[in-house]
């Protein structure tokens, strides 16, 4: 019988570590944490109880504390540590920690000492204490962390702290733009998890959540499309909101978390398939996505929960959808734009589209909830060319020059139309 001879494959603790945290930002890393405290709320069925998340930032330590329901011994033993989730763990049904990384990149990349500190409900507590530098140099075949039981930690808790930080860490946890990043990517990504009664502070202020808004009224109402996508369930919702340049765009959604914000560029569509690229007078456009499934593997997200995988079938499938509710979105903010150009130059007595949406209200996504097609009041580009009056007159030669100077313009008739339209708008029409 032949000996099988082997090679080594396995990589180093650093090497690992490196690429580990190497490709996500600092802001980011954090948000990984948060992930899985929603997850341990939304399996607990605590989003109604307002459960908490209390997260530390200085420039000598990060801590984040939550009474999410905490981890299973178990599950501490077998998974949670691990890099990457086993396939023979239970699936966490409608998670957003789906890849089985982020806590562990997170205290990678944060610092050199980390505690982690847990009681799931009526369970055994327990508290795992690493210093990195030390298991990098123990044997490189051993990838195990120790732990010992604890008493003095309450059921559903949970503690994380990471000190001794990174010099590039411990200057960035230092620097206030930095924490007004963390603080608006908090408010934006988990949201929904906000709005369904999490409650998230950062440095003991408590974080608003972010608000995506469609004007909704009697004239005007967005489009709501529901389907179910190899095990994906699809919400599409396009429509008006208020202008904004940089807060439209197309948002999407998984298992609650939102990964893409105000996406203008052709990933979600826009100049692409007779689509016109995003410009200022699409302002006005809001587009939503939330895709949500048991099996979070299925959905289209990047490891790092920072964009969208276009390459993934359920993404082109949606993809489709979405070009074509946008379609009706751009058709109608094109007409809208007409419409108000004739108003003003007055070929138009009302402008019935620009009327409707001041008309209308402001509602969150979240109080939408019915599937209806989209409801926009027709534009008015009915022109109409007024009864006309010649005006005559002659004036001194200085006075012209000095009024059309004024005025940047060189034909008399020019001079002559702005000085009316003038007196007519601020002592006529203002009365």
């Amino acid at each position: 019988m032949m000996t099988a001879n082997k090679i080594k494959a396995n990589p180093t603790k650093d090497f690992f570590i490196t690429m580990l945290t190497r490709d996500i930002e600092i802001h980011r890393s954090v948000l990984d944490l948060i992930d899985n405290s929603v997850d341990a709320a939304t399996l607990n069925d605590l989003l109604k109880n307002t459960p908490k998340v209390e997260i530390t930032v200085t420039p000598d330590y990060f801590q984040i504390y939550d009474n999410c329901g905490g981890i299973p011994l178990k599950v501490a033993e077998n998974y949670a540590f691990r890099f990457g989730r086993p396939i023979e763990s239970d699936p966490t049904p409608n998670s957003v920690g789906q890849f089985g990384v982020g806590m562990k990149r997170t205290l990678f990349k944060l610092g050199n000492n980390f505690t982690v500190r847990s009681k799931h409900i009526n369970n055994s507590g327990f508290e795992v204490k690493v210093d990195v530098t030390e298991w990098k140099n123990e044997n490189s075949n051993d990838w195990e962390f120790n732990y010992q039981l604890i008493q003095d930690i309450e059921d559903g808790e949970t503690l994380i702290k990471v000190e001794n930080l990174y010099p590039s860490i411990h200057k960035t946890f230092g620097q206030d733009n930095f924490i007004n990043l963390l603080k608006e990517d908090i408010a934006q990504s988990h949201f929904l998890s906000i709005q369904k009664g999490l409650e998230i502070s950062l440095n003991g202020e408590k974080i608003k959540p972010y608000v995506i808004n469609f004007y909704v009224g009697d004239d005007i109402k967005p489009e709501v499309y529901e389907d179910v996508i190899d095990g994906v369930q699809v919400k599409i919702i396009t429509g008006l909101s208020e202008r904004n340049i940089d807060s439209a765009g197309w948002y999407i959604i998984c298992n609650g978390r939102l990964v893409v914000t105000a996406d203008q560029t052709s990933m979600t569509g826009w100049g692409v398939d007779g689509i016109r690229k995003y410009h200022a007078e699409m302002a006005f456009f809001r587009g939503v996505v939330e895709l949500n499934a048991e099996d979070s593997s299925k959905l289209p997200w990047t490891t790092t929960k920072t964009g969208i995988d276009s390459n993934s079938l359920i993404y082109q499938h949606v993809l489709v959808y979405m070009k074509n509710y946008m379609r009706k979105v751009i058709s109608i903010l094109n007409d809208r734009t007409k419409e108000a150009e004739l108003f003003k130059e007055g070929r138009i007595e009302e402008a019935t589209l620009n009327n409707a949406l001041k008309a209308s209200k402001l509602v969150k996504m979240t109080e939408i909830k019915s599937v209806q097609k989209l409801q926009v009041k027709t534009a008015n580009l009915s022109t109409y060319v007024p009864e006309t009056t010649t005006i005559r007159y002659s004036v001194p030669t200085e006075k012209y020059d000095q009024v059309a100077n004024a005025l940047n313009v060189s034909q008399k008739s020019d001079v002559g139309l702005k000085t009316f339209n003038y007196f007519f708008r601020y002592e006529v029409d203002s009365e």
